[in-house]
């Protein structure tokens, strides 16, 4: 009987690590960890994951009996969990930075609104390009390599076995130097074309200089701007395409470096 009842007590400690880095993960990653979602929904759907991996989960022997060990444990699932949504979310504040850079180049700096999602201010472009991540992160089935990914990190990290270390650092900086590339090279259409009008209309206000720049070059601005990232959707796509097929690669970097 007691011998019954320390396995129970195992299988419950396993659920509770389980528990926490679904939640963790759920608490950040992209769409699922936004406002929008109300926390208790995403805890309703940590539970329901916690519980199917559970019962799939072959027997982990119980590392930590104390309190404190037991703390220490769920604080580590934790952070492992926050990594793991993170890396999802950098991508989507590369297209998110990105966009504001854009907008303010077109002349949409002024054009700030409140995201619901985060409750801030952004730009009319920033957020436009943070719903389209949205979009194309869910028509690739992005929310599915998470949790895929989530569930591959229990293989390579048995529940209650974290452990932050610097190699687990290291891969979420060196992500984040990829990312701002990224963000750079999104903008990066934009930002060229604006250039060029610059130029030209400052070579136009040198040798027309009874032409009212002013009044003209805010709208040209604007529909060039606009032009350039119709065209240039393809490629902003295409790209963010390939950065979220990178996610399963990333997040399994990172998860080797909580394994001890």
């Amino acid at each position: 009987m007691a011998e019954f009842l320390n396995w129970q007590l195992a299988r419950f400690i396993v659920f509770l690590m389980l528990f926490v880095r679904v939640l963790a993960v759920f608490s950040v990653a992209p769409v699922v960890g936004s406002r929008a979602v109300p926390f208790p929904l995403r805890g309703a759907l940590a539970l329901g994951l916690a519980l199917i991996l559970t019962v799939g989960m072959p027997h982990v022997a119980v590392q930590y009996t104390t309190g404190m060990g037991l703390l220490w444990a769920a604080i580590q699932e934790a952070l492992l969990g926050v990594a793991i949504g993170f890396i999802a979310l950098l991508l989507f504040e590369a297209l998110q930075v990105a966009g504001e850079v854009m907008g303010m180049q077109i002349g949409f700096a002024l054009a700030d609104i409140v995201d619901p999602i985060t409750s801030e201010n952004t730009s009319l472009v920033g957020q436009i390009y943070y719903l389209l991540a949205t979009l194309v992160f869910v028509l690739i089935d992005g929310p599915m390599m998470i949790v895929t990914s989530l569930h591959g990190s229990f293989a390579h990290v048995p529940p209650g076995t974290a452990l932050a270390s610097a190699d687990s650092g290291r891969a979420i900086v060196e992500l984040f130097s990829v990312v701002l590339l990224a963000a750079v090279q999104f903008a990066a259409p934009i930002v060229v074309s604006m250039l060029l009008v610059s130029i030209a209309m400052g070579v136009i206000g040198r040798t027309v200089p009874q032409f009212n720049i002013l009044f003209v070059g805010i709208p040209v601005r604007t529909l060039i701007g606009l032009a350039v990232m119709v065209l240039a959707l393809q490629y902003t796509v295409y790209r963010l395409v390939g950065l979220i097929e990178l996610l399963p690669g990333e997040i399994e970097t990172v998860v080797a470096g909580f394994a001890g």
